[in-house]
């Protein structure tokens, strides 16, 4: 008898945040700024979970936070479905798997970068790894992508200019 009321009460309480879920999310759909507010508090432990899985966060670093943030208000601004008890592991999915295919992209435009006509004609240089002597520093720099590694050598190691950088990646 106690587990059967206990079982009620959960779902007393299931359905309860659904509905309130259902109507901060209409409300989010109107642009109404107070619910936009109260629905990323309440999500923000999930969003930040998810930016901050190590590949995630390796990979797009602070954006993966941005990101995140910005493939959650969208996928609330346009969801249509009716189940709100299932909602938040259904914007988890999504979350997850934006970011995914955004480590994806990134990963191509490294790609495409690191072969560009600009890089490919820049002065050798010696690398970092035998400039310094810090051994913590060596194990940091094996661990930049390609992109992170070639920006650090080309401020620290051979004395560009941020506008330099920016302009020989194209940004």
């Amino acid at each position: 008898g106690a587990k059967v009321a206990a079982l009620d009460l959960n779902e007393e309480a299931v359905k309860k945040l659904a509905e309130e879920l259902k109507a901060l999310i209409f409300a989010v759909q109107e642009e109404n700024q107070a619910a936009i507010d109260q629905l990323c508090t309440r999500f923000k432990p999930l969003i930040l979970k998810e930016a901050y899985r190590p590949n995630i966060f390796h990979a797009l670093g602070e954006d993966a936070v941005n990101i995140a943030w910005t493939i959650f208000l969208s996928f609330t601004r346009r969801y249509k479905g009716k189940n709100f008890k299932g909602l938040p592991g259904l914007i988890q999915y999504h979350v997850h798997f934006e970011l995914q295919h955004a480590v994806e992209k990134v990963g191509k435009s490294w790609d495409n970068e690191l072969i560009s006509e600009e890089l490919l004609t820049i002065q050798a240089y010696e690398p970092l790894e035998k400039i310094t002597s810090d051994l913590a520093l060596q194990e940091i720099f094996k661990k930049l992508t390609p992109r992170q590694y070639r920006i650090i050598d080309l401020y620290y190691g051979q004395g560009h200019t941020h506008q330099d950088i920016a302009e020989i990646f194209g940004c």
